[in-house]
């Protein structure tokens, strides 16, 4: 259907009472298209992340009469119109911009949900169309409806999420006991720790972006940082105020009938005190002296201020603020607990015995000097057993000139492992004194151990060269992978049902097993490759590439989407060789969020994102903001983990 809107002659053309009519003509209603999952159900963990994207065609106006007259500007409007009945009698609205394609995040759509009064934790059907009008005063039409099936979450507003600088969930919370936006609460923070925070509504939180002002809060801005000293932080976030605080918790000191020092646990978020009492009845009180930063402040100059927890008035019950002292009833061997993750409820325990406290494991240590490099976070050894203090994982090395050691932080060189006494082959390790281990093998995939656990410090590095997949089909027997690139191993995997169990892959005969999940690789005793239970059956290319501790299954095809904002399963990418793809694609103009790679026809769940030259499972989607408009040859080489367009 078209529509052509009278323009009054007066506004182009003057008073003229011969003037001819002026109309604007082209008018359509559009062709709306959604791209999502049949059933949509939203939770916090995809609150962030754009869960419907839909589509449409604008139309093409001109002006009818006089063609030397321009349209005016401002013409043509579109808003995205939700119902919940097809009637569209309650509708929700949103924007439609000016592009024809517009993307929401779980969030948002829970909003809409929320406006239609729709129930949390029920499926619903959802009414979409798009109205498209000249101007706010002209008669709209109407697109084609999509219905999509959608379950909402309930809208919390007690709490909201910690994002690292990346915007993935810390798990660490803040909390609004009144639930009126403001939010508070103790975070186990690293030095210089970048994050933001995300309300269950959608919004973000973070700094004022334009001065950068440390402390001041904006919303949609830039990340938050914490100071330099890692530790206990007592954290406030209040956009009313337009401001954030982090007050610094260096130590807590116990006085009274018993006195000590507290120990904090950063990873568990809890300080611990393990003391004896010698009579009954005995009490003490728990303050220090924090380090409160703010806009005022900045990060250098933090203002002293005085800290307390006290008992409350219930059993167990912990007050941040007060001073009212802890009792214990009969003498004997204690330990005291203060547990701050939940700043709703802040829970203290005195428990009977005493306790070693000792530093927590992290969940990974770093390996220095590999392959030459002198770098945290990109060869990592996974904490596979915290009865032993174990780590394991898989290295690929081809030279060590000065020898390798194991740190425990990020960007601290102090906290190390290094080689005991003996050389190479003794296996022993050192705390913090320990010299570079040797790499006195030949180039290769090893499997290094570490174990730190008191009194059986020592690490081992073997050498495998045969890696065999299992498991798929419910086969067992070992089938043999081919060595694509160094580190990085391939077969071809037929699948002809799900597994019971799933897959595995296999260092030597049986010695060391790998699952994952989500392309991840892992130990498989936390998980086997399932990938199989949730993929139709046929044929894949089963890539594991231990440089970088990650899997690919992946078939016949890929597919792109997003580029020229137009998403589907209409362009593939054929497979040329094991792990390998090709195809032709032609760039229109930049996307409004960029394209990402589907790894499997009408599946929406499978996501290859990152950057043109580095491919994550799942990553964000890839930037064509400096791709030339024009037609490319679009190659995926997961052996190397790249994309390129010539």
């Amino acid at each position: 259907m078209a529509i052509a809107a009278m323009l009054a002659p007066a506004a182009l053309v003057g008073c003229d009472e011969d003037a001819e009519q002026l109309y604007i003509e082209g008018l359509e209603s559009s062709k709306l298209t959604s791209y999502s999952a049949d059933e949509i159900v939203l939770t916090s963990d995809n609150s962030s992340r754009k869960v419907l994207i839909l589509q449409w065609d604008e139309s093409t106006l001109s002006l009818a009469g006089d063609e030397s007259l321009g349209l005016p500007d401002g013409l043509g409007t579109y808003e995205l119109q939700f119902s919940d009945t097809e009637s569209f009698a309650k509708v929700s609205t949103t924007p439609g911009g000016d592009k024809g394609v517009i993307g929401l995040t779980g969030s948002e759509l829970n909003a809409i949900t929320d406006a239609l009064s729709m129930e949390a934790g029920v499926s619903h059907k959802l009414y979409v169309r798009v109205m498209s009008a000249l101007s706010s005063n002209t008669e709209p039409v109407y697109s084609n409806v999509l219905t999509v099936n959608v379950t909402p979450y309930a809208i919390d507003f007690s709490f909201a999420l910690i994002l690292d600088a990346d915007k993935n969930d810390l798990g660490v919370r803040l909390y609004s006991p009144e639930a009126d936006g403001n939010y508070y609460g103790f975070v186990g923070a690293s030095s210089w720790m970048n994050w933001y925070l995300l309300e269950n509504n959608g919004t973000t939180w973070g700094n004022e972006n334009s001065n950068w002002t440390a402390f001041q809060v904006m919303k949609n801005g830039g990340n938050f940082w914490y100071p330099e000293p890692n530790g206990c932080y007592y954290t406030t976030v209040e956009p009313t105020k337009e401001e954030w605080t982090a007050t610094l918790i260096a130590s807590l000191t116990v006085s009274g009938d018993v006195s000590g020092e507290m120990t904090y646990n950063r990873s568990e978020n809890k300080w611990i005190f393990s003391f004896a009492t010698t009579a009954d009845n005995q009490s003490f009180k728990i303050g220090g002296t924090g380090s409160l930063y703010k806009i005022s402040t900045g990060t250098d100059s933090p203002i002293e201020t005085a800290v307390s927890f006290g008992a409350g008035s219930s059993e167990g019950e912990l007050v941040y603020g007060s001073e009212a002292p802890f009792t214990v009833a009969q003498a004997g061997e204690y330990t005291l607990t203060l547990d701050l993750n939940d700043f709703r409820a802040l829970e203290y325990e005195i428990s009977a015995g005493a306790t070693v406290i000792e530093a927590p494991l992290p969940s990974y240590l770093h390996v220095m000097g590999v392959n030459d490099e002198w770098v945290f976070d990109k060869y990592t050894l996974p904490l596979v057993s915290e009865d032993d203090s174990t780590y394991a994982g898989c290295v690929v090395v081809s030279a060590s000139e000065y020898g390798y050691y194991f740190c425990t932080e990020t960007d601290n060189w102090t906290d190390k492992w290094g080689l005991g006494e003996g050389d190479a082959a003794s296996g022993t390790l050192a705390w913090q004194s320990g010299s570079n281990i040797p790499f006195e093998g030949t180039a290769g995939l090893y499997y290094v151990t570490v174990c730190v656990k008191s009194g059986a410090e020592s690490y081992t590095a073997t050498r495998y060269s045969e890696i065999s997949y299992t498991g798929f089909n419910d086969n067992w027997d070992l089938t043999p992978m081919s060595e694509l690139a160094t580190g990085v191993f391939g077969a071809s995997v037929s699948i002809t049902k799900a597994s019971e169990w799933g897959g595995q892959i296999v260092l030597g005969d049986w010695t060391v097993k790998f699952g994952g999940s989500e392309g991840k690789l892992v130990d498989a005793n936390s998980s086997n490759l399932k990938d199989d239970a949730s993929i139709p059956t046929g044929d894949y290319d089963l890539i594991v590439d231990f440089n970088k501790n990650v899997y690919w299954l992946v078939g016949e095809n890929l597919y792109e989407a997003g580029l020229n904002d137009t998403y589907g399963f209409d362009v593939p990418l054929a497979r040329t060789s094991m792990g390998k793809y090709s195809g032709t694609v032609s760039i229109e103009k930049t996307s409004e969020w960029g394209f990402y790679l589907l790894m499997y026809k009408d599946s929406w769940d499978y996501t290859i994102g990152g950057e043109v030259g580095s491919l994550v499972w799942g990553g964000d989607n890839i930037s064509d903001a400096d791709i030339a408009v024009g037609t490319y040859t679009m190659s995926v080489d997961l052996t190397a983990g790249t994309l390129t367009l010539e």
